[in-house]
C-alpha cells in the first residue's frame, strides 16, 4: 500500500524538528557559562556635588563725612575789611627843648592842629627827641602827627610842629610808618587836646 502525502509530510516535519532540537543542544557551553556569569551593570553613582562656598561679603566703607565749606552761611556776608586800623609810628622830634619841658607827639585822625582835633593818641618822647607810638584809627582814616615841648600833654605850649604828610590807615595786620620826622617852631600858644578815650 503506498503512504498518503499527507503522511510523508508529517514524518518529514517530526524528523527537522528533532534535528534543530539536537544541534541546539550542541552548542559550546563556553556561550552559555559567558552569559550567565557576566554580571549585571551596577547602577553607577552619581558623586555627591561638592558645597559652593559663598565668597565673603566685602566690608561697605562708609561714605566719608562732608567737608566743611569755608564759604559763609547765606544771609552772612563777610565783612570786607576790619572797622579798625592798627597803626605804629616811629621817629623823631627835632628842634630845641627848654629847660624843664618834655618832648610829646600827638597822632590825630584828621588835622591835628585843628582847634578840636581828634586825638587818637598822646606819647612822651625821649629827651633825643625819638619817639614811638601806636594808635587804632578807624579803618581808611587820614592821619596827622603833631609834636610839641611841654610840661604835660595839655600843657599851653609855644614850641610845636607837624608832620608835613599825611598818613592813610587803611590796611589789615599792623600798619607801620617808620622815621618820621616833626620840626618844632615857635607859633602862638595853643594846647592841644586830650587824647579820646579807647584810642
Amino acid at each position: 500500500m503506498r503512504p498518503s502525502r499527507s503522511s510523508f509530510a508529517g514524518v518529514l516535519a517530526g524528523g527537522l524538528l528533532t534535528a534543530g532540537i539536537a544541534s541546539f543542544l550542541s552548542l559550546p557551553q563556553v556561550a552559555w557559562s559567558a552569559a550567565a556569569a557576566e554580571p549585571a551593570a551596577a547602577p553607577t553613582a552619581k558623586p555627591a556635588a561638592a558645597p559652593t562656598a559663598k565668597p565673603a561679603a566685602a566690608p561697605t566703607a562708609k561714605p566719608a563725612p562732608p567737608a566743611e565749606s569755608s564759604k559763609p552761611a547765606a544771609g552772612q556776608a563777610k565783612p570786607a575789611h576790619p572797622p579798625s586800623c592798627e597803626v605804629e609810628l616811629t621817629g623823631k622830634i627835632i628842634g630845641p627843648l627848654p629847660a624843664g619841658m618834655t618832648y610829646w607827639v600827638y597822632v590825630a585822625e584828621g588835622d591835628c592842629l585843628a582847634k578840636n582835633a581828634k586825638i587818637l593818641g598822646t606819647m612822651r618822647g625821649s629827651e633825643a627827641g625819638s619817639f614811638g607810638i601806636e594808635v587804632f584809627s578807624r579803618w581808611g582814616a587820614d592821619l596827622t602827627v603833631c609834636a610839641s615841648a611841654a610840661k604835660t600833654p595839655e600843657s599851653p605850649t609855644k614850641l610845636y610842629g607837624k608832620l608835613p604828610r599825611v598818613l592813610h590807615a587803611e590796611a589789615t595786620g599792623e600798619v607801620m610808618f617808620e622815621k618820621l620826622e616833626i620840626k618844632l617852631k615857635p607859633g602862638p600858644e595853643r594846647v592841644f587836646p586830650k587824647a579820646v578815650s579807647g584810642s
